[in-house]
This record gives structure tokens, C-alpha cells and sequence, in this order.
């Protein structure tokens, strides 16, 4: 078999074809020939086949149907050779997955060009198959089979802008304390309750209208519309999912909700208004779920700007230490006393006025 040849598996078909055959490819192709359906199964097993050739006035195989259901046939593109004007056959041919045929007596040119065509397309669509395969392998997290942290602000992205009429809703999802459980029952079992997780929202979220993913570590992400959106349904059945597991530790996750109200804000910065929301009630076994607010963001602001200003603060002399006095009861005298520093910012905010 010369190789680099793309390679056609002629089943069926009488000598005089086999001849035909022969005069018109066998300087551009390498062509196998196989009589029955054993030996056609055989040759896909042995060989890298690019096209099968079926004949449809075959004498020898009645019945293509193998082609349909064998597995070894699964992609590999199926070209018929009928008798001109035989429209039955060339219909059977059809029915059976052929997606293209050739007619008796042979045309050279004509015969060549389909082939070419068709090997073409299926070379596109395997080319396209990996490519997809590739984004899959790219987008999606290993563990739970959902989207990974850039596939989802993508996928998020994507459908808040082509529905602006829906109102949308970013919930951030963590588990509290996950390292600890990882330490007490092992990875494995860290493992288990992310991928259990991870089936749930994947049932969950229909994908259609919603999207969801793993960012990191035991934090998940959800893109949903609002009026589907019933925050406390949903951690009700994710602790009922979790619990079911059987492990013997309060397994808890905490959500932090935020209401896309401008759709030109990024959805990692969505991310960080829902994860702000979330840990303020993280921890707190009485509220699960929080929805933010604007004085969040004005908070957080203002409390980075202290830590901005801290370094130039110490220098200015704007740590004062106070000195607050602990009595003896007995004598009521002063005994000793608690060193507090202070950080006076207002003349930060006056400076900013």
C-alpha cells in the first residue's frame, strides 16, 4: 500500500468495476478491495480508510445495513456506485448514509471531482470535530464538567448582551470551611461533594437560558434569569444533594446574588459585586444568601483607600497612641494600662473635599 495515498475501500462490486476503478484512481488513491461484509469490517480494522465505496448491484453483498451499525463505519464518508438511472438503488444508497454516488459506466472527470468533494468535506468536518474538541478541552473544568472561570464570563458575557430584555442574575456559590473538610475526610472526598455539586446545577440550570461554572477551588458561578431565580429553593436542594452523600459534617454553601442592572459593567466585575455580597453573611448559619448593594462598593472603596493612605499616614504622624487606664477596685488606683493606636483619616477625606 503506497503511502500519503488517501485510501478508498471498494466493497462489493464486480471485476469489471474493480477494473474501472483501477484505471481511473489508482494513481492518486490506494484502493482495498473486499467481497463480503467480514472482510469490508476487517479492512476499517486494519486500515485508515477515507472513503467506502458501496456497489449497489453487488452479487456478493445484499444487505449494507453493517454500515449503519458497526462502529468501524462511524465517520468515514460512504460513496455509492449505481447503475445510471437506477433510482431505486440510488435511494437505497441515501438511506443508507452515502452522501455521494457515482454511475455505471464510469465518468473519469466526473468521478474524480465527486471524490475529491467529498473527501474535502469530511476532511473539514473532522477539521472542525478537533477544533471543537480543543474549545471543550479548553472551556471546561476537569473535575466537574462545568465551565471554567474565562469560559464563563464568555458564555455569561455573551448571553446578557444577546437578550437585553432579560434580567439576569450573577450568584456566587462557596462552601464554608472546604479546607477543613478536605483535611478531615481527604481529597477524595472534597472531590466527591464538588463534582455532586457541580450535577446539580448542571440539572439544574437549564443551558439554554443559563449558565453555569466552577471558578475555582469550592467557589461556583451562575448566570441565570432573575425571574427564574428562587435563591433559597436553591440552597434548600443543594444541602438536601450534598447531605444525601452521607458524610458526617455540616457541609453548608453561602450565596451572594447580584442583579445585572448594567449590562456594560464586565462579568468578572459582576463576579466580585456577587462575591462581596457573599461574604458579608459567610459564616452566618442564619442567613445563607445575600443580595448586593450599592454601599457594599462604596465600602469596600472607602476601606481601600485607607489601606492606600496607611504608609503615608504613618509618616504625616496620623497613628496616635492613647493610653487607656485599668484600675485596681479595691484601691480605685491606676495600676497599668492598654496601649490603643488610632488611625485619624479625616484629614484624608477633608484633603479629598
Amino acid at each position: 500500500m503506497e503511502k500519503g495515498l488517501p485510501t478508498i475501500l471498494l466493497t462489493g462490486a464486480e471485476e469489471s468495476i474493480h477494473d474501472e476503478f483501477e484505471k481511473i484512481l489508482q494513481d492518486n488513491y490506494t484502493i482495498i478491495l473486499a467481497d463480503n461484509e467480514n472482510e469490508c469490517l476487517t479492512a476499517l480494522s486494519n486500515n485508515h480508510v477515507d472513503i467506502i465505496f458501496i456497489s449497489m448491484n453487488s452479487n456478493t453483498i445484499t444487505n449494507f445495513d453493517f454500515l449503519r451499525t458497526d462502529p468501524r463505519c462511524n465517520n468515514v464518508p460512504v460513496m455509492a456506485i449505481v447503475t445510471y438511472g437506477d433510482l431505486a438503488s440510488v435511494a437505497r444508497a441515501i438511506e443508507l448514509g452515502a452522501t455521494e454516488f457515482v454511475t455505471t459506466p464510469m465518468n473519469d472527470i466526473i468521478t474524480l471531482y465527486r471524490i475529491r468533494n467529498v473527501l474535502a468535506h469530511s476532511q473539514q468536518a473532522e477539521k472542525d470535530k478537533r477544533i471543537k474538541e480543543m474549545n471543550h478541552a479548553i472551556e471546561i473544568d476537569e473535575l466537574t464538567g462545568l465551565y471554567n472561570r474565562a469560559a464563563f464570563y464568555r458564555k455569561a458575557a455573551e448571553m446578557i448582551q444577546e437578550n437585553p430584555e432579560v434580567q439576569y442574575c450573577i450568584i456566587c456559590l462557596d462552601i464554608s470551611c472546604f479546607k477543613v473538610i478536605n483535611d478531615l475526610f481527604h481529597t477524595e472526598t472534597g472531590n466527591l461533594i464538588l463534582r455532586t455539586a457541580a450535577d446539580y446545577f448542571k440539572k439544574k440550570i437549564n443551558p439554554q437560558i443559563g449558565v453555569s461554572s466552577r471558578i475555582e477551588a469550592d467557589h461556583f458561578a451562575l448566570c441565570v434569569p432573575q425571574d427564574t431565580l428562587d435563591i433559597e429553593r436553591l440552597i434548600k436542594e443543594i444541602d438536601t444533594t450534598i447531605q444525601s452523600l452521607g458524610i458526617s459534617h455540616n457541609i453548608l454553601f453561602f450565596a451572594g446574588v447580584y442583579p445585572v442592572t448594567d449590562m456594560s459593567v464586565p462579568v468578572d466585575q459582576m463576579c466580585d459585586r456577587a462575591s462581596m455580597a457573599l461574604n458579608k453573611i459567610k459564616g452566618n448559619y442564619v442567613r445563607r444568601y445575600n443580595f448586593y448593594d450599592v454601599g457594599m462598593r462604596d465600602r469596600m472603596l472607602k476601606e481601600q483607600m485607607i489601606v492606600r493612605d496607611m504608609e503615608f499616614a504613618l509618616k504625616d504622624n496620623q497613628f496616635t497612641i492613647f493610653l487607656q487606664p485599668i484600675f485596681r477596685p479595691e484601691t480605685n488606683e491606676i495600676v497599668s494600662a492598654e496601649a490603643l493606636q488610632r488611625y485619624d483619616f479625616s484629614r484624608l477625606f477633608h484633603s479629598c473635599i
